[in-house]
């Protein structure tokens, strides 16, 4: 994972990635911890600023390490993971990705909504929530 104070410089030296799905597991911590002020932007929003042209995911930041490294699926229920982004097809890829490894994917819409309510200071932030059958 990449640091929020370094997404703009790593994402300006990496290769063209137009058109590729990338997920975007960033929270907009400073290195102090504190949160940047975004603003009231998605931090999501200002990633995919840094790199045009790609099909960028949020997922999986509103969870805490062990949580991910986790296995996904508790008794019978799976944990929840927030899926949003602006291409259908990419957000379906990783819904599709996040299910077989036993998370159950959410879609929470586009970017700039979607992914408000999972980044840091969320209420979706830090939760690990399962869902269990019915």
């Amino acid at each position: 994972m990449v640091p929020w104070s370094k997404v703009r410089v790593v994402s300006g030296s990496l290769p063209d990635l137009k058109g590729k799905v990338l997920v975007d597991v960033t929270n907009h911590f400073l290195d102090n911890m504190e949160l940047a002020n975004l603003e009231g932007k998605a931090s999501s929003s200002i990633v995919k600023g840094y790199l045009p042209g790609t099909k960028l995911v949020k997922a999986l930041n509103h969870y805490f390490e062990k949580w991910v490294d986790a296995n996904p699926e508790v008794e019978n229920g799976r944990r929840m993971a927030f899926v949003a982004g602006d291409d259908q097809d990419a957000k379906a890829l990783v819904s599709d990705l996040l299910s077989a490894f036993g998370f159950q994917p959410v879609d929470m819409g586009n970017l700039a909504t979607g992914s408000l309510p999972q980044q840091a200071g969320g209420p979706l932030a830090g939760l690990n929530i399962v869902s269990f059958p019915v």
